[in-house]
């Protein structure tokens, strides 16, 4: 009351108008409320202030809903600066209204975001540049067909390479008409390097692979790799062989669906042991059947598979075709056997003739 009544005494006073003041007021139940008020001075037949008259209308809705428009502006702009990708709204002649602050930061840099408004890209980059966005908004806002995801790039004013995921569609007014453009442009540099050096990565792994796919498949030896239940993982082609099948075939398949079953389980049983944790094989003969029919001796050594964690996730196997040398040896061994019975029936060839000798 004593703040209305001092602007009603200033009022008379002066004899100038107040129009259009926001007031606010407490009602009979304690709410508080808004006045939009005009007051005019009264005056008499002399022309001297008299009174005043005055008119309230109570704007508490509105004001609201403008204090609600006000904090939404507020949480939108703070949640567009604060998102890492370009964002900004053009008009129909492709000149920027509104940009959030990652725009201003790098678009905006050399020349400042304050004069931004109302300037087009041909103020801040490459002509030819600048007019291949003009001409791809000219058919944006003729066809309304968004753009999506285009990648661009250029070159920044430190000389770093930029590229960018480009994203542009069309901002329609209230009657459906298009007035504008809202783009959002994503920085992807980083992960344009992340994905051509994971593609590099990607690349040098492969062609380990293939030489080590090379390798493997040219050895006179059986190379294979299996996981904890003793299925066939890699193996190369003389494994394949042996099992009369081919590489793509062996591939989750047990020495069960190729051996004989008291055969495969005792391999089963070496293989588990390594994998429980128990000592590799060495060295250890294994009779294999060949794509003839014929046995094959295989020297072979078994060792545990550990992932990065050091657990044993399986088993790596070498086996070494040792036929021809373990014929050749048994051979050896056969002849040593010949000898030693030529010599016995040598030395009991002389006993015999002295023994004749001496009843002669």
């Amino acid at each position: 009351a004593e703040r209305y009544y001092r602007d009603e005494q200033e009022l008379m006073k002066a004899g100038k108008p107040l129009l259009n003041r926001e007031e606010a007021f407490v009602d009979h139940k304690g709410n508080t409320g808004w006045l939009l008020t005009a007051k005019v001075p009264l005056k008499g037949p002399g022309g001297e202030v008299t009174g005043l008259v005055g008119m309230s209308m109570d704007i508490s809705a509105q004001r609201h809903v403008a204090e609600n428009l006000t904090e939404e502006r507020n949480l939108l702009r703070t949640l567009i600066d604060l998102l890492p990708f370009w964002i900004y709204v053009k008009d129909a002649e492709s000149r920027f209204l509104l940009w959030n602050q990652t725009l201003a930061n790098r678009y905006f840099r050399s020349s400042g975001s304050a004069t931004a408004a109302g300037k087009t890209d041909f103020d801040f980059i490459p002509k030819h540049k600048a007019g291949r966005y003009f001409d791809e908004e000219r058919e944006l806002l003729k066809s309304g067909k968004p753009v999506v995801k285009r990648v661009d790039s250029y070159v920044d004013d430190r000389g770093r390479d930029v590229h960018l995921e480009v994203t542009k569609v069309p901002l329609w007014d209230s009657q459906g008409k298009i007035v504008g453009i809202v783009g959002v442009n994503s920085d992807i540099t980083e992960r344009r390097k992340y994905e051509e050096d994971l593609n590099r990565s990607r690349q040098l792994l492969e062609n380990e692979r293939n030489l080590l796919r090379t390798l493997i498949d040219n050895l006179p030896h059986s190379v294979y790799v299996k996981d904890e239940q003793s299925r066939f993982v890699i193996g190369n082609t003389f494994v394949a062989k042996l099992m009369k099948t081919t590489v793509r075939d062996l591939s989750g398949k047990t020495d069960f669906d190729f051996y004989p079953k008291d055969v495969a389980a005792e391999f089963f049983r070496d293989e588990q042991g390594i994998v429980k944790g128990g000592p590799a094989i060495v060295n250890k003969n294994e009779p294999v059947v060949d794509e003839k029919g014929g046995t094959r001796w295989v020297l072979t050594t078994k060792l545990p598979l550990k992932d990065r964690e050091g657990k044993i996730v399986g088993i790596v196997g070498i086996g070494l075709d040792i036929t021809d040398r373990k014929r050749e040896e048994d051979r050896r061994l056969l002849l040593e056997e010949q000898l030693r019975q030529a010599e016995k029936m040598k030395a009991i060839g002389h006993l015999a003739g002295g023994v004749a000798h001496d009843f002669n």
